[in-house]
């Protein structure tokens, strides 16, 4: 018996609501996936939790761990001297986040030169931070201590650079041109990745080397270590994805 009208409209009815459902979950799906990536940044500030200055010394017998300032560049004799500079992400920011961007300032506290290029680049191997403190402007450095890194130690007087200087990264993370302001920027993509590799990989990360004009005699610029006043320690501003 063939189907009365009513028949064929119910049957047409169901057909067309069940080729629309498709497309209204379709159509709703972008929204919902779109407001899931939505996350709100997350601006963090930190400290270092060590800094020392490696001065250039075949000895390795000097060193400023618990200096006010730390040093990069050459000095007037032709010496050099390079920072070393760490801060701890753990528990900063929580695991599996996304870094947006990326900035380290240090806070110049004396330079006899005019503008240098000084580049931050990422060291490969953990040293130390002794109890040496130079005594004056800190410039020529203190005696060694247990712990300490120098030039040829990543921990005094036992454990060794690979390389004599540092062992780092080649190519900059980020320079920036130092001049007499006192404060002073590093930026870019360089640092987000570092950051990245180290908050993925937090057993990698052993820090920054701050390098200057190597090659122009009294070159070296100084600034504020952790040790040093509130106003004038290094600082890491992160801006984070969760």
């Amino acid at each position: 018996m063939a189907p009365t009208p009513s028949h064929r409209s119910d049957d047409m009815s169901f057909h067309t609501l069940s080729l629309a459902l498709p497309a209204l979950v379709l159509t709703a799906l972008p929204c919902t996936l779109q407001q899931a990536r939505s996350f709100p940044a997350h601006t963090v500030i930190l400290h270092p939790v060590k800094d020392n200055t490696l001065y250039q010394d075949s000895l390795g017998s000097l060193s400023n761990g618990a200096g006010n300032h730390v040093f990069a560049g050459a000095i007037l004799t032709g010496q050099l001297r390079r920072a070393v500079i760490e801060f701890d992400l753990t528990g900063a920011l929580p695991p599996g986040a996304r870094i947006l961007s990326a900035k380290l300032t240090l806070m110049l506290t004396k330079t006899i030169s005019g503008p240098q290029n000084v580049s931050v680049h990422r060291l490969l191997s953990e040293w130390g931070e002794g109890t040496s403190h130079a005594v004056g402007e800190e410039g020529t450095g203190a005696s060694s201590t247990t712990g300490d890194a120098t030039w040829i130690h990543t921990f005094f007087s036992s454990q060794f650079w690979l390389t004599p200087g540092g062992d780092f990264v080649s190519t900059p993370s980020a320079t920036h041109s130092v001049g007499s302001t006192v404060t002073n920027t590093w930026a870019g993509t360089g640092l987000m990745a570092d950051l990245q590799t180290w908050l993925n990989n937090p057993t990698t990360n052993h820090g920054w080397l701050v390098v200057g004009a190597e090659a122009v005699a009294g070159s070296a610029k100084r600034f504020g270590s952790s040790e040093g006043p509130l106003t004038l320690q290094p600082k890491l501003t992160i801006t984070y994805e969760p």
